[in-house]
């Protein structure tokens, strides 16, 4: 995603909420620039983000009970990505 808002010449985001940003603002359009990721996909991608984190630094009070969702969530975002990547190809280089 970064290379992409990189290609269409806009900025990283930046700061301790990059990745969050970094979702928000490939799931909506701007400018001339399609959305990358649409609803379905941009959702999938913020919850398997969310247990990342949660997972990275949460030690001792990692609840693996959560787990589920974050991996129904990968599986949607990996049924998903392809076409979401070829649908916003499409849209700026038919």
């Amino acid at each position: 995603m970064l290379r992409i808002l990189e290609l269409c010449r806009e900025a990283a985001p930046a700061g301790s909420s990059w990745h969050a940003d970094l979702i928000r603002r490939v799931a909506r359009a701007v400018d001339e620039r399609p959305s990358i990721l649409d609803g379905n996909a941009a959702r999938a991608a913020d919850i398997t983000r969310r247990f990342r984190s949660v997972a990275a630094h949460a030690y001792d009070t990692f609840d693996q009970t959560r787990t589920a969702n974050a991996v129904a969530s990968a599986s949607v975002l990996i049924s998903l990505l392809a076409s979401q990547i070829g649908r916003f190809r499409q849209a700026i280089d038919p």
